[in-house]
Formats: structure tokens, sequence, C-alpha cells
């Protein structure tokens, strides 16, 4: 019987409790899920360049899809 493991997790922008700025340590705990469809909410993007979820994309081998809620100036 095949599975289906599907996981949400709200990366806070990659900030921890302790207050660090760490993608790194996102990308360790999606691998650590091992999921095979992910959820991600507060994902930043910036228009300067930095996009986490095209990182996070190419860092997993997962097809990344956003889905704008909020824009900011």
């Amino acid at each position: 019987m095949a599975t289906l493991r599907i996981a949400s997790y709200n990366v806070h922008r990659a900030i921890g409790a302790d207050r660090r700025t760490d993608p790194a340590r996102i990308l360790a705990v999606l691998r650590e899920i091992d999921a095979d469809v992910l959820a991600l909410q507060e994902v930043e993007a910036h228009d300067e360049g930095a996009d986490m979820l095209a990182w996070l994309g190419r860092q997993t081998g997962f097809h990344a899809v956003a889905g704008t809620t909020l824009q900011r100036h």
C-alpha cells in the first residue's frame, strides 16, 4: 500500500526561537520531515532578490509554487 505524507510548516521567515535568521535550519527540518508534499507559511521573498521559496525548492528538489497572500512595499 502506497502512502502519501503531507506536512504544513510555518517557517516564521526562518527566524528561530533564538531570534536568528537561518534558512539552512529550515531546510534541515524539511529534510527531517521527509514529506511528499509540503505547505509552507511565512516564506519570505524580497524585492532585492532574496527568495527563500525558490532556494528551498532548489535545495529539496521540490517544485515550489508561491501563493501570495500579502504584498509589502
